[in-house]
């Protein structure tokens, strides 16, 4: 279980770290972290509001993921959607 515990949280941080680098490279702060440090630091709201552009792409990330597999469980057949769900 550590195994895969360690395999999905490398994998969700490779996940998080590319869409904040993407992110970063285009100007677009679609995640919303602008919202956090106004939050954080609500006397530099106004500061964040009129330079967040400029300095949004330079800010340095730690991306932490701590993850927990309860269980694992045998599946015999293959998962598919009922009739219904999907409408027939």
């Amino acid at each position: 279980m550590d195994y895969l515990t360690i395999q999905q949280e490398n994998s969700i941080k490779r996940e998080v770290e590319n869409t904040i680098r993407i992110a970063q490279e285009n100007n677009s702060d679609h995640l919303g972290i602008i919202n956090k440090f106004k939050i954080k630091y609500p006397l530099l709201r106004d500061y964040f509001q009129e330079n967040w552009q400029k300095l949004f792409p330079g800010i340095k990330f730690n991306v932490s993921v701590n993850s927990r597999i309860d269980g694992t469980y045998m599946i015999n057949e293959p998962v598919t959607a009922s009739k219904e769900a999907v409408g027939e």
